[in-house]
């Protein structure tokens, strides 16, 4: 298997420098057991148990998981929800909480990530959803709310364009040209 014109024995090998394809760091393992012992590269077993590793000797992945993941943001936004409810009497309008979780966590991934783009991508038909519930059950005006929905395709559409104009330039800002002499 040739990949970026280095060979390699197999998929494995090449996933293992490559990942898959997404520059982040998500899915790739924090550490490995080999053989009932600890290591923090697959390069530290190698060494220790031979090329065989991977291979003919198992390996088990650790994969450790952010701390903001950890975080039981859910929890957080029921036990928002109740005092709400209970303090303010606001059951109704309290609902709109729950909008947070799913904004919580593409904060997270954007932060880890540094890509924007799905960010933004996620964050508008959420923020139409919840600006159309608030006209429409709050405020009692839905008629002009249900406009928005006709902007999300729209505003994905401009949201991929740009995306894929930035990484278009920065590809071709990588790119070295050499004249042969």
């Amino acid at each position: 298997m040739v990949i970026n014109g280095e060979q390699f024995d197999n998929w494995h090998d090449a996933q293992e420098k490559y990942g898959n394809g997404h520059g982040g760091h998500w899915g790739r393992p924090s550490g490995y057991t080999v053989q009932g012992e600890y290591f923090d590269t697959l390069e530290e077993a190698r060494a220790r148990y031979g090329d065989e590793v991977g291979k003919s000797i198992p390996v088990r992945k650790h994969y450790r998981m952010a701390a903001w993941m950890k975080f039981p943001y859910p929890l957080v936004v029921i036990i928002a929800y109740l005092l709400i409810g209970f303090t303010a009497n606001e059951w109704g309008t309290g609902l709109f909480v729950f909008f947070t979780i799913p904004v919580y966590y593409m904060i997270g991934h954007t932060v880890e990530s540094k890509k924007v783009a799905h960010f933004v991508g996620g964050l508008y038909p959420i923020a139409v959803v919840a600006w159309f519930l608030w006209m429409a059950f709050v405020l009692n005006q839905p008629h002009p709310a249900w406009v928005a929905f006709l902007t999300i395709p729209l505003v994905e559409w401009a949201v991929h364009s740009v995306s894929r104009w930035w990484r278009r330039r920065k590809k071709q800002a990588s790119v070295i040209d050499v004249e042969a002499q």
